[in-house]
């Protein structure tokens, strides 16, 4: 057996391999003889046509199976002789073969990349960067962690600046009647924060669960 590598690029190998005649004639002559055994024509008891008959309606097909059949057992044969790992399955090109004359094929498959790391020098200087952290922003980053994890949580006390209310607000007319369809219920606003700071604010500190508050918003700041 004949084989030729050649490198396609640094992952890619083209593997040619060549089988002699003399190396598969006997191999060969029992797959013909499998065949002959099998085929049947009229005038002749089976297994018993002879065979140049044989070879003349049955020997492309015979040379075929044989080609096909021969083709991973040499393949393998080829990769253990070069030591090669294959990192996928092969293209196979090139499948020629017939009575007489020499295997012959072309594998085309993926290998590991090889890789030449550049020589680096005994000292490697790195700058690093240091940053400076002020106290301001080790409490902003506290007060948003807080934020981001707190929970709500009802309380006896009266409310003060900063906290949460939930309750269920109503829009008075200039008459102090509940406009129709303005009732927004069950709803948070946050002490001095937005519309709800200053005078605004007042109102609501020291509130507690089920008192009743009326604030004064004017129009333009709804």
């Amino acid at each position: 057996m004949k084989t030729d590598i050649k490198e396609i690029n640094s992952y890619t190998r083209q593997l040619d391999v060549t089988v002699e005649w003399d190396s598969i004639e006997n191999e060969y002559q029992e797959e013909f003889n499998k065949a002959r055994s099998r085929y049947n024509i009229p005038g002749f008891r089976k297994g018993k046509v002879p065979g140049k008959i044989v070879k003349r309606n049955l020997g492309p097909s015979i040379e075929a199976n044989f080609a096909e059949n021969s083709l991973n057992e040499y393949y393998r044969k080829a990769l253990e002789k070069l030591e090669i790992t294959p990192i996928n399955q092969a293209t196979i090109d090139n499948l020629n073969f017939q009575e007489g004359l020499n295997l012959s094929f072309t594998a085309q498959f993926e290998v590991e990349p090889t890789f030449q790391l550049p020589e680096y020098q005994k000292k490697i200087k790195i700058r690093a960067i240091r940053y400076m952290v002020e106290n301001e922003d080790i409490e902003q980053a506290l007060n948003q962690y807080q934020e981001q994890h707190a929970n709500i949580k009802t309380i006896e006390a009266g409310a003060e600046s900063g906290h949460f209310i939930r309750g269920d607000f109503q829009i008075m007319d200039e008459d102090g009647q509940p406009k129709k369809g303005s009732k927004l219920e069950n709803q948070y606003i946050q002490l001095g924060v937005g519309l709800f700071k200053d005078e605004k604010e007042k109102v609501f500190l020291g509130a507690k669960e089920g008192d009743e508050v009326t604030v004064i918003i004017p129009g333009k700041e709804r």
